[in-house]
């Protein structure tokens, strides 16, 4: 998938990766340069880390570059439930046979994804040609539900 949000959040200075270690060192990329004679030689020009991942972001005129490009797969647990159903004797005075109360929560620990700090399945859309582009998603929601089950 492709996140405009990194590309983003770089391009502004606000991503983690644009101050490794919490600094904001210049430091010479990986790479080559023009010799001015046809040929290449080994990048020695420092940048500074903005300048850098701003470069990256603007690569072509979509903004969609290597660099943001990311595994979607991920691991997580989707779904969490517990109940527990009322001792016979504890009903035994009432019209109900039968009861059982539960607590579930879905969306519950995103325990591992490629993606830093988005939610690989907030992508605009499943059915478009817009599908593992990610711009912006709103972060997926954590929900509670409480259930109680009654037989008469």
């Amino acid at each position: 998938m492709f996140s405009a949000t990194q590309v983003a959040l770089q391009a502004s200075g606000n991503a983690a990766v644009t101050a490794p270690n919490d600094a904001r060192e210049t430091f010479v990329a990986e790479g080559v340069i023009s010799d001015g004679n046809g040929g290449y030689t080994k990048n020695s020009i420092a940048v500074t880390q903005q300048a850098y991942w701003r470069a990256i972001a603007t690569a072509n005129n979509l903004g969609v570059s290597e660099a943001n490009i990311y595994d979607a797969s991920n691991v997580r647990l989707r779904n969490a439930q517990i109940s527990y159903e009322l001792p016979l004797g504890f009903l035994s005075k009432t019209p109900i046979q039968k009861a059982k109360v539960g607590i579930s929560c879905n969306n519950v620990w995103m325990i591992s994804s490629h993606v830093r700090g988005i939610d690989p399945e907030s992508v605009y859309a499943t059915n478009t040609n817009a599908t593992g582009f990610e711009n912006a998603g709103l972060p997926t929601t954590r929900t509670f539900l409480f259930n109680l089950s009654l037989s008469f």
